[in-house]
C-alpha cells in the first residue's frame, strides 16, 4: 500500500484519492469510479450532447417553428433571429416580415410589388425583377441582394387568408456571395391607408 503525507501524517492510498477528489469538487473516489464503470454513462452523455446540439440548432434558426424560419450563410455575420412572421398586404406590395421581438426590428422583409394582377398561390416570383429584400438586425442593414426567388405555395389577397411559401436569396458581400433561405406559414393582414 502506498502512502502520502496528509495533514502531517501518512495517509493510505484510498484516503489520498478521496482527499484529491474532494479538492476537485467531487464526492470522492467511489462516486467517480462508479460513474466510469457504469455502462450507461456514455449513452447518457451522448444523449445530453445531442440534446444540446438540437437546442443550439433550434435557437439559431430564428422564428417559431410553426410560423417559419430563416437559415443560410448570411447568418454568419447578420443576425437571423426572429420571433414572429407576419404577412401584410399594402396598396403597393405584399410583404413577408420576420420580426425580432427583443428589439422590435424587422430583421428580414421580402416584398413583392403589386401589379394589375396580384400574385396568387401557387406562384413563383423573381425578386430581382418585381421584389425587394430589406431589413435591419441589431442596428445593421441587411446587405444588398443580387438575386432571389419567392414561391407562394398558398396565397389569396384577402384578410385572414393563409400565406405559405418560401424563398431563396443571394447577397453580394465583397468577393463572396452568401445565401438566405426562409419559409413562412402565417395569416395575411390587409393594411388600408386612408
Amino acid at each position: 500500500m502506498s502512502a502520502r503525507v496528509l495533514r502531517g501524517r501518512l495517509a493510505p492510498r484510498d484516503d489520498r484519492q478521496r482527499w484529491l477528489g474532494s479538492l476537485r469538487g467531487g464526492r470522492g473516489w467511489r462516486s467517480r469510479r462508479a460513474s466510469r464503470c457504469d455502462p450507461g454513462a456514455p449513452v447518457v452523455r451522448a444523449r445530453v450532447c445531442w440534446l444540446l446540439v438540437a437546442i443550439a440548432i433550434t435557437a439559431s434558426s430564428g422564428c417559431a417553428a410553426s410560423e417559419g424560419e430563416l437559415s443560410g450563410s448570411l447568418g454568419e455575420f447578420y443576425t437571423l433571429h426572429c420571433d414572429e412572421v407576419r404577412a401584410r398586404l399594402y396598396d403597393s406590395e405584399l410583404s413577408i416580415e420576420y420580426i425580432d421581438s427583443r428589439t422590435g426590428e424587422v430583421s428580414v422583409r421580402v416584398t413583392v410589388a403589386r401589379t394589375k394582377q396580384d400574385p396568387s398561390g401557387p406562384d413563383q416570383v423573381d425578386l430581382a425583377s418585381s421584389g425587394d429584400v430589406s431589413g435591419t438586425a441589431d442596428g445593421n442593414l441587411i446587405p444588398t441582394f443580387t438575386s432571389g426567388t419567392l414561391w407562394l405555395r398558398d396565397y389569396s389577397p384577402r384578410s385572414g387568408a393563409t400565406v405559405r411559401g418560401d424563398f431563396d436569396v443571394t447577397f453580394d458581400v465583397g468577393v463572396n456571395e452568401v445565401a438566405l433561405h426562409g419559409d413562412f406559414d402565417t395569416v395575411l393582414e390587409v393594411v388600408d391607408f386612408f
